[in-house]
């Protein structure tokens, strides 16, 4: 989104939250201008624009949102359909491992790439479908979804960074959270 952009934007916030920005000086809209304008630089105005108006739409507090709020419902707005619960995730290593005595590889391929960061690799599988069904159904099922929860919070979290934040953090493995089931 380019500076001008950002000013329209802001001007929509401005026109529906006014007490948010009363009594401000020159100096504090200038600068909450180029704040903004550094933080979504990197999003098309649509997607800004539409996040924007929804929050605008759906809450009903006095003050205008933040940064993050806007961010947050970016991500929203963009994996309304990629997403999946802690549920579904499990339930497609379940069905997976209906196949994974002897085709754990293929089972593996085909789970989504978030999925398959936390269930590691195809031997993992093969190793659960040969588990006590009691076992697998609540320790390794419990323990799946509490790091498919958290690595999606982590995802919604980088998904919110400037791209100029994700180029720095990508030369890191600050990524990976997983978990490694078993006996």
């Amino acid at each position: 989104m380019k500076l001008e952009e950002t000013r329209q934007m802001l001007s929509i916030l401005k026109t529906n939250y006014p007490q948010s920005f009363r009594n401000w000086d020159i100096k504090q809209s200038q600068d909450f201008l180029n704040l903004w304008a550094e933080a979504f630089k990197d999003e098309p105005v649509g997607l800004v624009a539409t996040a924007v108006k929804s929050i605008i739409y759906s809450d009903t507090r006095e003050f205008a949102p933040n940064i993050g709020q806007v961010k947050a419902m970016i991500h929203k707005i963009s994996t309304v359909n990629n997403s999946l619960t802690e549920q579904e995730a499990w339930n497609l290593v379940y069905k997976a491992l209906e196949n994974s005595g002897y085709h754990a590889e293929e089972e593996f391929k085909k789970l989504p790439p978030t999925v398959q960061k936390i269930v590691g690799s195809p031997s993992v599988l093969k190793e659960w479908c040969m588990m006590n069904i009691d076992e697998l159904n609540s320790v390794v099922a419990s323990n799946f979804q509490r790091s498919y929860r958290a690595r999606a919070r982590h995802e919604e979290e980088m998904q919110a960074l400037p791209n100029s934040v994700k180029a720095v953090l990508g030369n890191m493995d600050h990524t990976k959270i997983g978990f490694k089931g078993g006996k």
